[in-house]
């Protein structure tokens, strides 16, 4: 069944992204300098935008066109997400009161594990179009056998890097806007970030840590494998380290940090088993148990923070 030329599921995921939007716009208006926070997240859509289409350009996959809004040839959903997610996991971050040279890593972890959960659904959510083939949301190029679900491992990678990079150049960029007098050179930096970090993310040092190129080939799946494994090992190692100056995460007062990745995960679940995505049931559920275990013990530690704040306090 299709709505406006596309299938439902693919607009049910359109009308998603678009709640989030609204949601994390309203959200952004009542932080200080709410422009700046409204401009570094399309700061993100624009990198996302670049980024997304030189892949499509580059014949490293491709979205399907039957879409009701597109930017080029990625569905404004996918820009949207993306932007959604890194939002989240900025603010994550910063209640865990993570040093800045360590945010950036953090929320490229965050925002990579988001995708595990994602891509599957999107890959395998299958329609033929006027009698043509199966198409998913999304089409990966074939590259190896033994995926993750259907994707390459380079992928959880390169999202991982895109974030973080973004990330880096936003914080850089408020360091510079508090110390210039110029309004201009101040609120651009959202922008040039989102201009950069496709840039930055083509670089020779980028295709050493995505394939371990020029040593290996590209596109060779233990190698991929290896440098997700180290990616994904640095942030979490980071995780541990700082682990007692996140105590100020709340459940009550910080619900969007817990809501809008959980929402996510519980999307891409109610869409895998509806369809019956078979690909797509052990990593949606996989991923969102390791989710919910960290945000219950971030829980945890502000209710444990919280009674040793009273114990002083008394004593």
């Amino acid at each position: 069944m299709t709505v406006f030329g596309t299938p439902v599921t693919w607009l049910l995921a359109e009308v998603f992204s678009l709640v989030l939007f609204f949601i994390l716009m309203s959200h952004a208006a009542k932080q200080k300098n709410p422009a700046l926070r409204i401009f570094e997240f399309f700061g993100l859509v624009i990198a996302a935008a670049l980024y997304e289409n030189a892949g499509v350009a580059g014949g490293v996959y491709d979205y399907d066109l039957h879409r009701i809004i597109m930017v080029g040839k990625v569905p404004l959903e996918i820009l949207l997400f993306e932007a959604e997610i890194w939002y989240v996991g900025l603010m994550l971050t910063e209640k865990m009161r993570l040093p800045n040279w360590a945010k950036p890593f953090v929320v490229g972890l965050f925002a990579s594990v988001q995708d595990m959960t994602m891509d599957p659904s999107a890959v395998f959510d299958l329609h033929s179009f006027s009698g043509g083939a199966l198409s998913g949301q999304w089409n990966w190029a074939n590259y190896y056998e033994g995926t993750f679900f259907g994707i390459p491992f380079f992928n959880f990678s390169g999202w991982l890097y895109m974030m973080a990079i973004y990330t880096a150049l936003v914080l850089l960029g408020r360091w510079v806007c508090k110390k210039t007098s110029d309004k201009f050179a101040g609120n651009a930096y959202p922008f040039l970030a989102g201009i950069l970090t496709p840039l930055l993310i083509g670089s020779p040092l980028m295709r050493f840590l995505l394939w371990i190129y020029p040593f290996v080939e590209m596109n060779t799946r233990t190698a991929e494998l290896v440098m997700l494994i180290i990616n994904y090992a640095f942030p979490i190692i980071l995780i541990f380290l700082f682990r007692k100056r996140y105590a100020n995460v709340d459940m009550k007062t910080d619900k969007l940090v817990f809501i809008i990745p959980l929402s996510l995960h519980v999307y891409d679940i109610i869409i895998g088993y509806a369809l019956g995505i078979s690909q797509a049931y052990i990593p949606s559920v996989l991923i969102t148990v390791i989710h919910c275990l960290f945000f219950y013990l971030k829980k945890k530690s502000v209710q444990t923070d919280k009674l040793e704040q009273k114990q002083v306090s008394f004593n």
